[in-house]
């Protein structure tokens, strides 16, 4: 046997030099020389046994042995190899959290655009594919923790790439770092009012806005309108580009109240009436009343009486309501004289808001033909079917005018 087979039967507990029972010091034989013969073949048998079943024996052990080898080299790497892979993803999420927001304050120039409707959500979508911030979720962050962020108004606004989650923010939040030009129309002013603020933000000629006014096929004034923009200019904020043409500045403007009437499904033949009186309504008092002046309007057009409404007057005659002279009432040549001439003025005296619009739509119910607000500062107005109520009325106005009104230097003080 070989060192190496005498290895394994010890470990496997045996040995094939171990003598047979029979084979022990001392045993005495007594069989004849064929029974010599005949145990000693049966032994020569029994060590063969022995020999094959050691050699399975071997056999198993080593298949066991390479087994737990396999095993235990293949673990390692397997081992190993896992290590490797959570480290590269512990190590990638560690450079994403690094880069979450970028440390600022940025550099280089890039122009990032708000649009009305805009959400927080497309705000934080459009300063990510600009470059300005590191990811979305740092905007929406701050936003969440900064009440202003709902205030962003639309337009545009320059920015550095690679800024601050935060400094972006503070950027937009204010107003006046908008690119844009911004024009805020009040409601209820004049044609003239308009073009004036037009020339002023846009830094353009009396003659480039009389130009734009004129090309209505650009501009979109409906043919009922006859050439007048007053009434078809909606009020409200608006942003353009710097490369804005005057007539789209306009066009959006009439594009606004074209939308606003066909939104109240007002007939386009009726259109130009319905912003005539609006119009008046939004000159004569405050929203509160726009219901009331509107059925007093009806109500005296039903029965052929005269407007007598001072703000078409002063329309008119290019004055203040509180400029009006007596000569003004009784000015016959001034058609929009609702006080010499009944129904309604030629056009609208301004431009009205929706308010207004809804109301001549709707008036309140009422039996009213006057009206008077007796207080300016507070807008304060009493309505009556009543003529003595009425000059009641006047007189209590005429008394608020002498104690609290001023008139400016150019006004008739004696009106």
């Amino acid at each position: 046997m070989t060192g190496d087979n005498q290895g394994f039967d010890h470990l496997l507990g045996l040995s094939l030099e171990q003598p047979l029972p029979d084979e022990q010091p001392g045993h005495q034989q007594h069989a004849a020389d064929g029974e010599e013969h005949s145990e000693y073949a049966r032994r020569r048998d029994l060590r063969a046994e022995r020999r094959r079943q050691s050699a399975k024996r071997r056999k198993a052990l080593t298949a066991i042995l390479v087994t737990v080898l396999v095993i235990g080299v293949g673990g390692f790497f397997v081992m190993q190899y896992t290590g490797d892979v959570l480290g590269l993803f512990k190590a990638r999420n560690s450079s994403a959290a690094a880069i979450s927001d970028y440390p600022g304050p940025g550099s280089g120039s890039v122009e990032v655009s708000v649009n009305q409707g805009d959400t927080g959500e497309d705000i934080a979508t459009s300063l990510k594919k600009a470059g300005v911030i590191a990811t979305r979720q740092a905007y929406l962050t701050e936003a969440k923790a900064t009440p202003e962020s709902a205030t962003i108004q639309p337009g545009t606004y320059a920015l550095k790439k690679q800024m601050r989650a935060a400094d972006a923010l503070i950027v937009l939040v204010d107003p006046a770092n908008r690119l844009d030009y911004v024009l805020t129309i009040p409601e209820g002013w004049t044609v003239a009012e308009v073009s004036s603020k037009v020339e002023a933000v846009l830094g353009v000629t009396s003659e480039d806005v009389t130009a734009a006014l004129e090309d209505t096929a650009a501009t979109g004034l409906p043919k009922k309108a006859a050439n007048k923009y007053e009434g078809w200019l909606s009020p409200g904020q608006y942003v353009f580009p710097r490369d804005i043409k005057v007539t789209a500045v306009f066009s959006e403007m009439v594009t606004r109240t074209v939308t606003a009437l066909d939104t109240l499904k007002v007939a386009k033949a009726e259109r130009q009436t319905v912003l005539t009186k609006a119009s008046i309504l939004q000159r004569e008092v405050n929203p509160d009343n726009f219901g009331k002046v509107a059925r007093v309007i009806e109500n005296r057009i039903a029965t052929d009486m005269a407007l007598g409404m001072d703000t078409t007057v002063a329309y008119g005659a290019g004055k203040d309501v509180m400029e009006l002279t007596q000569s003004d009432f009784d000015d016959e040549d001034n058609p929009y004289n609702t006080y010499q001439h009944t129904g309604l003025p030629p056009g609208p005296i301004a431009n009205p808001s929706v308010e207004a619009i809804k109301a001549v739509l709707d008036p309140e119910a009422g039996n009213w033909v006057y009206f008077v607000t007796v207080n300016l500062d507070t807008g304060e107005t009493k309505f009556t079917d009543s003529f003595t109520e009425f000059q009641e009325y006047v007189a209590e106005y005429r008394a608020w005018k002498e104690k609290y009104y001023t008139p400016t230097p150019s006004a008739d003080s004696d009106s």
